[in-house]
């Protein structure tokens, strides 16, 4: 196991004396051994808190600080096992062990004790079979995986108060919620195989019935996710698919199954719709199954394969077009009719316009294809039919590609260069093939993954003009044209976060709004009617800022700041509003056009109501029933969040939620107007004793001028005057201020400008020597001055005696 955090690797053995070791590959290389006692059967690494966690045969967890190898700073004893499985949950500080005899424990690293046990028994598995030999978990959703014969997922639940607990729609993970303009109801399937109808004024549970999807196994009945639904276009009937493979038609106002039909093979079913008196159905099969809808004609007809990956989503465009997107980032459009391909898209489609070339299916269509092929490129295909079905929309992409400008996510043009000749054009094209045979991993393909098509149904189809919008697991929006010269027009980030994509996206009629819901929970709702268009029309922004609290009067000031046209077509969609609905995934969002309301379910079980403003009505399944008067009055709703959401709420939630106002803003809003007339009357009374003082020196000035020239009458002469008079100025002696030059910009970027200039180096003062360095100065100069002067009557005396012996004879 390799750990970028130790640059080094870890390895375990069951050796007393070798249990553990570390080696590590940069700094020092040095080896760290662990010894305990039957050897380590298990480890992680906890990067967060940087110790290593270990599970041995002794049935002991225990808790190594990374250098220290002599003994474990934690011990957490409770197995009755052997430990087969660890694993570190450094956000939460816990520890998830897994014994041999399927029992599961989590540790807080905080407390050091058990938080929680599971046995066996409550995971309702076989005692016969052999212990587990993988474990996982996903952080993400909190769930925590167990397989070996079989696979056991364990959710995690929120501990809340009885008084806290949060109000639930149904009890297991809500699949969709759609919306029935003909009867006024919501109606909402989940995994645990229940569908409910709800009455969208109210709130009311109207009807609901379980076990809409069954199977047997081990002899008995047991309930099967649904996972799609649909109604048909006359709102009488829903459909609904399930993970076993089987797709049922229903009267949903008493709980009658009208219809089953076999469509996945057993696998699960992603997507179904009903069009032109067809059932369409696709799924993890990664086919396409078409059913008539006729209960006295029960034939089947199966479309031929094309997509390598599992299909995630369907959706069906008027009059014949039926889109499929799959897991792998391929889109293929068929004819609905025929079930003939129309064009087949990939999300790696780094060209534009042009991009797209229609499948062939026949002789005829193939000698179209190669008679166009010609006409662009001039050079002759020696391909068989075979062949060419293969590899002619990677030909013809790379033939229509040359010189034609690309809007990419920065909205800048790219420029791509066509191959001067016939070979390198073979080249390419055996390059590309070589490229898609060779394997790819699963984190691109993951990265690829298209979980939502929208056709919007009310634009004209044409090569500027985006009609299919596509939602990929990289958290981006593309918007594609189906024309025949068009092809990847836009694309733009829809989630905030790294990872979060979205899993849901709802137009209106008429193509103005795009409602997205992202895995983080956040529902945005986007302005798309001048997005990728021929014809743009003017916006009146006046209506959306007093409609979306989201934008209040900051739109103006950000437009004027950023400089952005919002009216170009190929411009990213304007933000209307944007507000966290839940706090985990959101699985589907309806938008009820009539009064603009949104229908949002969610992985935490619940179906909300909201405006199209952000307002929260209520969450289907509450006690306490709301009562909507249609067409609906904003000022008549009252503001209210939900209780998981507040908690985690952020201020541009908080402030869409309340109507655009912050809540207590007020005083904050008064103690800013406080401030700044305090910083207003202190600016005042500067400004007012600037000018006292301004007027006592033109006084003063005035005064001695007077005197002046009194004097000078006085004494009969006068000053002379200036020979200029008033063209006369005097000099400054002040340097003028340089003009710089104004930076070119390209692309962004600066281009190189002349430097501007700096004053003149000044002489560094020298520093003041410390107080102790002049004592000790001043006590070396009087000591050698004691000295001098002892020195000195010294010599004075010997010569003074000298004198007197001399003179005494005398």
């Amino acid at each position: 196991m390799g750990e970028t955090e130790l640059a080094g690797f870890i390895s375990c053995a069951l050796s007393n004396e070798v249990s553990m070791a570390i080696v590590e590959t940069a700094g020092n290389k040095a080896n760290y051994i662990f010894s305990t006692r039957r050897g380590i059967t298990c480890f992680d690494y906890d990067n967060v808190q940087g110790v290593i966690v270990t599970g041995g045969m002794d049935c002991t967890v225990r808790v190594w600080n990374t250098y220290m190898t002599n003994r474990p700073s934690m011990l957490f004893i409770g197995h009755n096992a052997p430990i087969s499985h660890i694993l570190a949950r450094p956000a939460d500080e816990q520890i998830i062990s897994l014994s041999k005899d399927k029992c599961v424990k989590v540790w807080d690293l905080r407390e050091q004790v058990c938080v929680q046990t599971v046995s066996p028994q409550r995971l309702h598995v076989n005692v016969s079979l052999p212990f587990f030999t993988a474990m996982f978990y996903n952080p993400k959703i909190q769930q925590l995986v167990l397989a070996s014969q079989i696979m056991v997922v364990l959710q995690k639940n929120m501990v809340v108060q009885a008084g806290e607990r949060e109000i639930q729609s149904h009890e297991r993970v809500v699949t969709a919620a759609i919306y029935n303009h003909l009867f006024n109801k919501v109606v909402s399937g989940c995994h645990g195989s229940v569908i409910t109808v709800w009455e969208l004024t109210t709130g009311q549970k109207v009807m609901q019935f379980r076990n809409a999807h069954t199977t047997r196994r081990n002899g008995q009945s047991v309930p099967v996710e649904i996972t799609c639904m649909t109604f048909d276009p006359t709102l009488r009937r829903l459909i609904t698919g399930g993970r076993d493979g089987r797709v049922k038609i229903w009267n949903f106002n008493n709980g009658a199954c009208l219809r089953q039909m076999e469509a996945g093979g057993g696998r699960e079913v992603t997507g179904v719709l009903v069009a032109k008196q067809r059932i369409v159905c696709c799924g993890w099969n990664r086919g396409i199954t078409v059913f008539l809808d006729d209960r006295e004609d029960t034939s089947v007809r199966e479309w031929m394969k094309r997509h390598k990956e599992d299909i995630l989503t369907v959706d069906f465009r008027s009059p014949s077009l039926v889109a499929t997107g799959a897991y792998d980032g391929e889109i293929i459009v068929w004819n609905l009719e025929t079930g003939h391909l129309y064009s087949r898209l990939s999300v790696d489609m780094v060209n534009a316009g042009r991009s797209m070339v229609p499948e062939v299916e026949d002789k005829q269509r193939l000698g179209a294809m190669t008679k166009y092929k010609e006409k662009q490129k001039n050079m002759v295909l020696n391909f068989t039919k075979r062949e060419l079905m293969g590899t002619a929309s990677k030909v013809e992409e790379r033939s229509q590609t040359a010189s034609q400008p690309v809007e990419g996510e920065d909205n800048e043009p790219t420029w791509l260069h066509e191959s001067s000749s016939d070979e390198d054009n073979a080249k390419d094209t055996a390059e590309s093939a070589a490229s898609e045979a060779a394997p790819e991993s699963s984190d691109r393909s993951f990265e690829r993954a298209i979980h939502k098509l929208l056709f919007l149904q009310s634009r004209i189809s044409s090569a500027s003009t985006a009609t299919l919008l596509a939602s990929c697991a990289d958290g981006t929006v593309q918007a594609w044209s189906l024309h025949h010269e068009g092809g990847l027009l836009h694309k733009f980030r829809a989630c905030n976060s790294v990872g979060d994509y979205c899993l849901t996206m709802v137009s209106d009629s008429r193509n103005r709004y795009l409602v997205t819901g992202d895995t983080a929970g956040y529902v945005r709702v986007w302005l798309i009617e001048n997005y990728c268009t021929d014809h743009p029309e003017p916006v009146n922004w006046a209506f959306y800022k007093k409609k979306f609290p989201l934008l209040g009067k900051h739109l103006s000031m950000m437009r004027r700041m950023l400089k952005l046209d919002w009216l170009k077509a190929s411009f990213r969609p304007h933000i209307l509003n944007s507000f966290r609905a839940h706090v985990r995934t959101v699985m589907s969002v309806d938008f009820v056009e009539a009064h603009e309301l949104l229908v949002t379910a969610s992985a935490d079980c619940s179906v909300r109501l909201w405006t199209l403003c952000g307002r929260f009505i209520g969450i289907f399944g509450q006690k306490k029933f709301w009562n909507l008067t249609l067409p609906l009055k904003l000022r008549e709703i009252p503001i209210r969040i939900p209780r998981d959401v507040h908690r985690v709420a952020s201020s541009t939630t908080l402030k869409v939620m309340h109507g655009g106002k912050h809540p207590k803003w007020h005083l904050v809003q008064m103690g800013i107007l406080l401030a700044a007339s305090e910083l207003m009357r202190g600016q005042a009374e500067l400004k007012e004793r600037s000018r006292r003082m301004r007027e006592a020196r033109l006084r003063a000035s005035q005064a001695m001028d007077g005197s002046t020239l009194n004097l000078d009458d006085k004494i009969g002469t006068r000053r002379p005057a200036p020979i200029l008079g008033e063209n006369y100025e005097r000099k400054s002696r002040h340097k003028p201020i340089p003009t710089v030059p104004k930076p070119k910009i390209m692309r962004n970027q600066v281009m190189a400008f002349t430097l501007l200039p700096f004053v003149d180096v000044e002489d560094v003062p020298e520093p003041e020597p410390p107080a102790i360095v002049h004592e000790l100065t001043s006590g070396k100069q009087e000591s050698a001055q004691r000295s001098a002067r002892s020195s000195a009557r010294g010599r004075s005396a010997g010569s003074g005696g000298q004198r007197l012996s001399i003179a005494q004879p005398r």
